[in-house]
């Protein structure tokens, strides 16, 4: 089970407070910041396949919600809005957010070092710490007719990944952080069902 600190569960309070009271998605805004990233930092042809997958997601970010029903709650780690339309065609849109701490050292044992001397590279052991918090916001579309939607991005990194039915996107980077933690895809369905 995981252990939360007192400091994650202000932060998300904080943010299950704000969102309650404004009622407003932010998968438009993180649509449009991460695809400009992606697009600068590779150029759209890298990140051809992911950046489509986005744009297939844009119309649910431009819906007004106003007239959807809203509901939110606080599950554990995760703070969990959820937009539900009315009438025939349903469309349920839920906005997840959740803070993953990370304090963990990295043994890195190889470190290639080359002397110069064309005979052997030497491999040195390297501890490496790791110390930060990752915020993600996780969207998890279920249109009325369709696969299911989930889109994760971190709100200093970017996009981490897209899923379109059972089809994963991931997308190319020019560098990586050090350890960013994965949010695992099972327990997200998991957390909804």
């Amino acid at each position: 089970m995981f252990k939360i600190s007192p400091m994650t569960k202000l932060l998300l309070l904080m943010l299950f407070l704000i969102r309650v009271n404004n009622q407003l998605c932010d998968l438009y805004s993180d649509l449009k910041k991460d695809k400009k990233n992606l697009s600068e930092e590779h150029g759209e042809e890298l990140n051809k396949d992911i950046l489509t997958g986005m744009h297939a997601l844009e119309k649910y970010g431009e819906m007004n919600l106003a007239d959807f029903e809203f509901k939110s709650e606080y599950k554990g780690k995760y703070a969990i809005f959820r937009w539900r339309s009315r009438g025939n065609h349903k469309v349920i849109i839920y906005e997840i957010r959740t803070a993953i701490h990370v304090d963990t050292v990295i043994k890195d044992p190889y470190t290639d070092i080359d002397d110069g001397t064309r005979q052997a590279t030497h491999k040195y052991g390297k501890e490496i710490p790791v110390k930060g918090t990752y915020q993600f916001h996780i969207y998890v579309i279920k249109p009325y007719n369709g696969s299911d939607l989930i889109y994760i991005t971190e709100t200093s990194d970017g996009v981490q990944e897209l899923v379109i039915g059972n089809k994963e996107q991931f997308p190319e980077r020019e560098a990586v952080p050090l350890y960013m933690p994965r949010v695992s895809l099972t327990g997200i369905r998991q957390l909804l069902n």
